[in-house]
């Protein structure tokens, strides 16, 4: 049986966007207020690698989001060998909460909001 490629793994995610986790900030505040979920609440840390979350600036990190579980703990651990990540739980991804994954890389200058 053959595992994944780097390739695979790297493009497992359905979104890509820089990141606004400091901010945790919702695009639309009527979400925020139909999901009567507070911003700040928003994400919850399952796990991580490297430095915590809250140190990580916006403007050095991207996130990824995933369908399942799955797809984020193959992409958590593959990318937690190179960077320093962390396992979120988005509770104002709609229509349904994902899995998110924060990554610090100091390339992300170049990283667009693009969907797959």
């Amino acid at each position: 049986m053959n595992g994944l490629t780097d390739k695979q793994i790297e493009d497992l995610h359905h979104t890509l966007c820089p990141s606004f986790f400091r901010k945790q900030q919702f695009a639309d505040e009527i979400d925020a207020i139909r999901e009567n979920i507070k911003p700040e609440e928003r994400f919850e840390i399952l796990d991580t690698c490297g430095t915590k979350p809250q140190a990580i600036k916006d403007s050095q990190a991207h996130m990824r989001w995933y369908e399942n579980q799955l797809e984020a703990l193959i992409a958590f651990n593959y990318f937690s060998k190179q960077y320093n990540v962390a396992l979120l739980w988005d509770m104002g991804a709609d229509p349904k909460p994902q899995y998110c994954l924060l990554r610090e890389d100091e390339k992300c200058d170049s990283i667009n909001s693009t969907t797959k």
